[in-house]
Protein backbone atom coordinates (compact mmCIF):
# COMPACT_ATOMS: atom_id res chain seq x y z
CA UNK A 1 0.00 0.00 0.00
CA UNK A 2 1.16 3.70 0.47
CA UNK A 3 2.94 4.82 3.12
CA UNK A 4 1.43 6.96 5.87
CA UNK A 5 3.05 9.98 4.92
CA UNK A 6 1.19 9.29 1.41
CA UNK A 7 -2.03 8.23 2.97
CA UNK A 8 -1.74 11.31 5.31
CA UNK A 9 -1.49 13.91 2.28
CA UNK A 10 -4.02 11.96 0.03
CA UNK A 11 -6.76 12.19 3.34
CA UNK A 12 -5.70 15.92 3.91
CA UNK A 13 -5.98 16.94 0.13
CA UNK A 14 -8.36 14.98 -0.93
CA UNK A 15 -10.96 15.03 1.87
CA UNK A 16 -14.62 13.85 0.27
CA UNK A 17 -13.95 10.29 -0.98
CA UNK A 18 -16.68 7.90 0.44
CA UNK A 19 -18.58 6.24 -2.67
CA UNK A 20 -17.16 8.33 -5.47
CA UNK A 21 -15.59 6.57 -8.16
CA UNK A 22 -11.73 6.67 -9.10
CA UNK A 23 -9.21 5.40 -11.74
CA UNK A 24 -6.55 3.78 -11.70
CA UNK A 25 -4.68 3.99 -15.09
CA UNK A 26 -1.77 1.32 -15.29
CA UNK A 27 -3.02 -0.29 -12.02
CA UNK A 28 -0.08 -3.02 -12.40
CA UNK A 29 -0.42 -5.81 -9.79
CA UNK A 30 -3.82 -3.45 -8.20
CA UNK A 31 -1.89 -2.29 -5.41
CA UNK A 32 -2.92 1.28 -5.76
CA UNK A 33 -6.02 0.62 -6.51
CA UNK A 34 -6.58 -1.81 -3.27
CA UNK A 35 -5.14 1.77 -1.47
CA UNK A 36 -8.04 3.85 -2.99
CA UNK A 37 -10.56 1.49 -2.42
CA UNK A 38 -9.46 1.10 1.18
CA UNK A 39 -10.21 5.36 1.26
CA UNK A 40 -13.74 4.73 -0.24
CA UNK A 41 -13.48 5.21 -4.02
CA UNK A 42 -15.46 2.50 -5.78
CA UNK A 43 -12.48 1.72 -8.21
CA UNK A 44 -11.72 0.54 -11.82
CA UNK A 45 -8.58 -0.19 -12.74
CA UNK A 46 -6.56 -0.14 -15.84
CA UNK A 47 -3.75 -1.80 -17.32
CA UNK A 48 -2.93 -3.73 -20.97
CA UNK A 49 -0.77 -6.75 -18.81
CA UNK A 50 -2.55 -10.06 -18.61
CA UNK A 51 -0.21 -11.34 -16.16
CA UNK A 52 -0.26 -8.03 -14.07
CA UNK A 53 -3.91 -8.08 -13.64
CA UNK A 54 -4.29 -11.76 -12.71
CA UNK A 55 -1.40 -10.78 -10.25
CA UNK A 56 -4.54 -7.76 -9.13
CA UNK A 57 -6.99 -10.03 -9.25
CA UNK A 58 -5.44 -12.76 -7.12
CA UNK A 59 -4.56 -9.82 -4.21
CA UNK A 60 -8.65 -8.90 -4.58
CA UNK A 61 -11.53 -7.49 -5.89
CA UNK A 62 -15.12 -7.60 -5.96
CA UNK A 63 -17.89 -4.91 -4.63
CA UNK A 64 -16.07 -1.61 -5.58
CA UNK A 65 -13.15 -3.00 -7.05
CA UNK A 66 -12.68 -3.62 -10.77
CA UNK A 67 -10.09 -4.14 -13.26
CA UNK A 68 -10.14 -4.27 -16.59
CA UNK A 69 -7.25 -5.08 -19.81
CA UNK A 70 -6.54 -2.02 -21.89
CA UNK A 71 -3.60 -0.35 -23.50
CA UNK A 72 -4.52 3.28 -22.18
CA UNK A 73 -2.04 4.53 -25.19
CA UNK A 74 -5.00 3.14 -28.11
CA UNK A 75 -7.39 5.33 -26.68
CA UNK A 76 -10.37 5.13 -24.31
CA UNK A 77 -11.74 1.80 -23.31
CA UNK A 78 -14.74 0.55 -25.06
CA UNK A 79 -15.90 -1.70 -22.19
CA UNK A 80 -15.36 1.25 -19.73
CA UNK A 81 -18.36 1.74 -17.71
CA UNK A 82 -17.11 5.36 -16.93
CA UNK A 83 -17.71 8.84 -18.11
CA UNK A 84 -16.12 12.03 -17.72
CA UNK A 85 -19.00 13.15 -15.38
CA UNK A 86 -18.83 9.60 -13.83
CA UNK A 87 -15.72 9.78 -12.21
CA UNK A 88 -14.19 11.85 -9.60
CA UNK A 89 -10.53 10.88 -9.47
CA UNK A 90 -8.13 9.41 -12.07
CA UNK A 91 -4.44 8.31 -10.54
CA UNK A 92 -1.53 6.85 -12.43
CA UNK A 93 1.53 5.62 -10.03
CA UNK A 94 4.63 6.27 -10.93
CA UNK A 95 6.12 3.39 -11.82
CA UNK A 96 9.08 3.07 -14.23
CA UNK A 97 10.02 -0.26 -16.17
CA UNK A 98 10.30 -1.10 -19.40
CA UNK A 99 7.79 -2.44 -21.21
CA UNK A 100 8.24 -5.42 -24.09
CA UNK A 101 6.64 -2.38 -26.31
CA UNK A 102 10.02 -0.12 -25.70
CA UNK A 103 12.25 -2.68 -27.11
Amino acid sequence: MVSDKEATLFTRYIPDRRGRVAIDAGCGNGKFSRQLRAFGYHVTGFDFSTVSLKAAQRSGFGLGLAYLRHDLDSGDPPACPLTASTWSCAVRSCRCSRSPRDG
